[in-house]
């Protein structure tokens, strides 16, 4: 019987199928619809590739031609995991996009000398629970798309999905069944949701079921029906699951080695205020809305509210686009931000419904967090930020203003950036705050493990330095606040080695979350 987080991956596939196929894609779910690079075997659709044939759940192909390229075809995997995504994972869907993109046609150019390839196909990866640094960064060197749905963006699809799953699994253990029964399962999700595209043999399941009984008829045409299962109550709950995956997800590609997975906080805002037109001027921010902290947005240029497009992307890759590709670049951490926001992120298509609408990054003069307008006094200081080196964090600006303080927003934004980079440094942190500010040589070595020694330590600062000039890039933190770990003078020896400032002890050693008072 299969485990219940298999199949939460099942019905996610089917759900991100749902949402691909209102992002301008075509799904493909026989061997029928392309016998030339299709073949069906009894687990299911397989591609082939040139060493092999590979199995594929969800496989869309964009609708709307790109000039001077080959059809795009993506194939989408969902991972419903307790723990980050890991390498092993990333290489075989390398592996696999590598072998199926050297097959050359045959059957349909018999009459040609030279075989010719038909399609590109990428790779989309989605998980629950994140990807490891090393997945992250493997990943981005093949041009693998990572979608972290871990976030506070996707938990509202991440919840329906995993309802949806356990109350299916709950009626067929129930049913006395030994075999779960995945391939009539899923024909009558794909038939629920309407993402059967196979109309050629039942032109009638081009209308979408509007009720059980119609839902399945449709099956026992597609799939035959075991005469076990409560079918009545899995239809029932099929139709539930796509009346409440009500908020699209729209697939949005930059000019970059990579795809993004957008989130409209209202989707009818979002169209309502593109309206008909190809170009958009957008701005590109870092949000610290309540539940969706973490998160990007996409906002128009105008300064209006009339829609917020959400997105995430890995951590590595965040800090690689905010680095120049590397991650001790001694050029201006704000300059980066704009730089990776105009080269990578400045044009993004959307595609909806068959339509393509064109995000053209427009930066404004002083970019802050959603949830922060500016004050005159800010706004005039904007001229005094300068490029921050990872020496230079703590120092007072130039006219001997103080550093600034952090906020409990922005302490906590900075441990969860260094736990998803499993960074020990976090909980060095967390330690010293706890200990009233401050951590002996030999308690860090003790937190860190024994492979730490005294070069290691001395360089201990740099990856809390890169995750604050990130914060800074992304507008969470002041370019002139004060640094998140410090090293004493006398760190070599048993007096205290690092400290963390005032306001850290206040929320993570107190467990306050007000501002911390002067």
């Amino acid at each position: 019987m299969i485990s219940l987080p298999a199949f939460r991956g099942y019905v996610l596939e089917e759900a991100l199928a749902y949402l691909l196929q209102n992002s301008g894609y075509r799904l493909l779910v026989t061997a029928s619809q392309d016998p030339d690079a299709l073949c069906a075997a009894s687990s299911g659709l397989r591609v082939r590739g040139r060493g092999a044939d590979h199995q594929v759940d969800v496989l869309g192909e964009l609708l709307v031609p790109t000039p001077f390229s080959l059809p795009m075809r993506m194939f989408a995997e969902a991972k419903c995991v307790s723990d980050p995504v890991g390498l092993a994972t990333i290489r075989n869907a390398h592996g696999v996009i590598h072998d199926v993109n050297e097959q050359f046609a045959t059957s349909n150019v018999a009459a040609r000398a030279v075989p010719l390839r038909r399609h590109h196909y990428r790779y989309s990866l989605f998980s629950t629970s994140g990807f490891t640094a090393p997945a992250q960064s493997y990943a981005m060197a093949h041009q693998i798309t990572l979608v972290d749905l871990s976030g506070p963006a996707f938990a509202t699809l991440i919840s329906t999905v995993f309802r949806t799953a356990a109350d299916i699994m709950n009626l067929i253990h129930g049913s006395g069944v030994q075999t779960f029964p995945t391939a009539e399962v899923r024909s009558l999700l794909r038939l629920a949701l309407g993402t059967w595209t196979d109309v050629d043999t039942h032109s009638w399941l081009a209308d979408l079921p509007k009720d059980n009984g119609e839902l399945l008829e449709a099956v026992d045409a597609t799939t035959p029906m075991s005469g076990l299962l409560p079918w009545e109550d899995l239809a029932t709950l099929a139709l539930r699951l796509r009346k409440r995956l009500g908020q699209d997800l729209l697939f949005g590609f930059p000019q970059a080695p990579f795809s993004l997975v957008l989130r409209p906080d209202n989707l009818k805002d979002f169209l309502r205020a593109i309206g008909r037109r190809d170009e958009v001027p957008v701005n590109i921010r870092f949000a610290r809305r309540g539940d969706v902290s973490g998160d990007w947005v996409l906002v128009p240029s105008d300064g209006s509210a009339s829609f917020v497009l959400r997105f995430g992307i890995p951590a590595v890759l965040e800090t690689w686009l905010l680095s120049g590709g590397s991650g001790d670049t001694p050029a201006s951490a704000t300059r980066l931000a704009r730089a990776a926001k105009s080269q990578l992120l400045g044009d993004i298509a959307v595609f909806h419904h068959q339509r393509v609408v064109h995000l053209k990054y427009a930066p404004t003069e002083y970019e802050r967090p959603l949830d922060e307008q500016p004050t005159e006094s800010q706004a005039d200081d904007s001229q005094l930020r300068r490029a921050l080196r990872d020496e230079d964090l703590g120092l007072p600006l130039p006219d001997g203003r103080p550093t600034a303080k952090w906020s409990p927003d922005s302490i906590r934004e900075l441990m969860a950036r260094l736990r998803t980079q499993r960074a020990p440094q976090a909980d060095v942190i967390q330690a010293a705050a706890r200990a009233g500010g401050a951590l002996s040589r030999s308690q860090v070595l003790e937190i860190c493990g024994p492979d730490m020694d005294q070069r290691s330590l001395t360089s201990f600062t740099k990856p809390v330095s890169r995750v604050t000039r990130l914060l800074i890039a992304l507008g969470s933190v002041p370019s002139h606040v004060e640094p998140a770990l410090t090293p004493r003078p006398g760190f070599t020896q048993k007096s205290a080695a690092f400290e963390v400032p005032p306001e850290f002890i206040h929320v993570l050693g107190l467990g306050h979350d007000d501002e911390p008072t002067s």
